[in-house]
């Protein structure tokens, strides 16, 4: 960060950029932004035109330039007597050749903007022999937990609002370790829609977006020998159109496959009958900086340190008068114990938090086998925020000390 702090600086105040030296003068005018805005690559949007090549989403301020110039820039300049494409005058190796354009030329004017640094759609892909769409998401785990991301997807018909479904990707299966790539598969209406697909994180917020795309789905041509026309060839799905019936069949599918991404997502946060202790060590050891436990019964069975194993942050403790030593010492855990037997332990529920992530389970690690149904959820950035507070309050509270 400080090196492209000090970059743009000089770029801005001496004309100069690492790649080729001092810039050739130019100057244009420009009204001032009126917001922020959001630019993605391949939507349809004044500052989505100036992040082709970024992959990711961009935050960014778009001036927009006062009257049209009286050039268009040309793709190379001359520098020095050398030539030199546009991209490496400003000290960045991206394509910039029309082909890649999406519509239209970006209107001229100067964009200045951050990537995303949390999750973004990479690439989405249609199967017509699975009727899935294959979405595949860019993350930087350390700063976003796939567990708290949503997919939403809308499909149209002609233009018409054909149907609508928000994920949660808690409700997925999701694999053990992931290493910013995660691919995830979504029931579809299928051929010949056109779609907007949505990644929101856990609290609503609009991290990317792809915006009414469509398809190469089937190619058809014909060949022309010495004046003589040819049969047709078809390449890809050769069907013809999709009728009313068609589309009846796919909205029942679409809505069974639905249901039963939410059935198995019920079944990973209401557990009966099945020992969720793996599950929960799992997702604690994505704990990142400090992770807090508040837990009345944590520690009163010895075996519910365990859950802690996989965990490789601090960890702090609120527990309750029952509770014990850890049968072996734990470098980097701490714990404190409610010691007022006849005032109520202001904590009922456990909770585990780290970041602005955290888990809702309703047991303690002793009740992971499931013996008796509990439950396991996701908690809200707002919910954590408000429950480390709390967290705070209780541990420096005179009738807690030190287990």
């Amino acid at each position: 960060m400080r090196a492209a702090v000090e970059w743009l600086r000089r770029t801005i105040s001496d004309d100069f950029t690492p790649a080729v030296g001092n810039l050739p003068r130019a100057a244009i005018a420009l009204d001032e932004p009126r917001a922020p805005v959001l630019a993605r690559p391949g939507n349809d949007t004044p500052a989505s035109g100036f992040v082709l090549s970024t992959v990711r989403p961009v935050t960014s301020f778009l001036f927009g330039a006062v009257a049209a110039p009286a050039a268009v820039a040309p793709d190379a300049w001359e520098v020095e007597g050398d030539t030199v494409r546009l991209a490496r005058l400003l000290g960045i190796d991206v394509p910039t050749d029309l082909q890649r354009t999406l519509g239209k030329p970006a209107a001229p004017g100067v964009l200045i903007g951050r990537v995303s640094r949390r999750a973004w759609i990479a690439r989405v892909m249609y199967e017509h022999e699975e009727e899935l769409l294959h979405v595949w998401l860019r993350l930087e785990s350390a700063r976003v937990d796939p567990h708290a991301l949503e997919l939403e997807i809308r499909e149209y018909i002609d233009g018409d609002l054909a149907d609508c479904r928000r994920l949660r990707l808690a409700d997925v299966p999701l694999p053990a370790r992931i290493r910013g790539r995660l691919g995830i598969k979504l029931p579809t209406l299928g051929r010949g829609i056109e779609r907007t697909l949505s990644l929101y994180d856990r609290d609503g917020e609009l991290l990317d977006q792809q915006v009414g795309f469509n398809f190469v789905e089937s190619i058809h041509f014909s060949l022309t020998v010495n004046g003589s026309q040819g049969p047709e060839f078809t390449a890809g799905d050769g069907r013809p159109p999709a009728a009313v019936r068609e589309r009846l069949n796919d909205l029942q599918r679409v809505e069974n496959s639905y249901r039963s991404w939410l059935g198995r997502g019920a079944r990973r946060r209401v557990i009966s009958g099945r020992d969720a202790t793996g599950h929960l060590r799992a997702r604690l050891a994505r704990a990142r900086k400090e992770l807090l436990v508040m837990d009345p019964y944590f520690g009163a069975d010895h075996t519910d340190w365990s859950v802690l194993d996989r965990v490789s942050v601090p960890v702090r403790i609120l527990t309750g008068w029952k509770a014990q030593r850890p049968p072996s010492p734990r470098p980097g855990v701490q714990a404190r114990k409610w010691t007022a037997k006849k005032d109520p332990i202001p904590y009922h529920d456990r909770f585990y938090l780290w970041e602005e992530s955290g888990l809702h389970v309703g047991t303690s690690p002793s009740g992971l086998t499931g013996n008796r149904a509990f439950r396991i959820d996701e908690l809200a950035a707002p919910e954590v925020r408000v429950l480390k507070a709390c967290f705070a309050e209780w541990w420096t509270d005179s009738r807690v000390a030190p287990l």
